[in-house]
């Protein structure tokens, strides 16, 4: 769920609460 992030700049948008949230371990 990661890599989608930089692949996908949309998706990031919805999915930032969570993924920052894996990034910020």
């Amino acid at each position: 769920m990661e890599l989608p992030l930089m692949i996908n700049p949309t998706g990031c948008a919805r999915s930032e609460p969570k993924i920052l949230t894996h990034y910020k371990r």
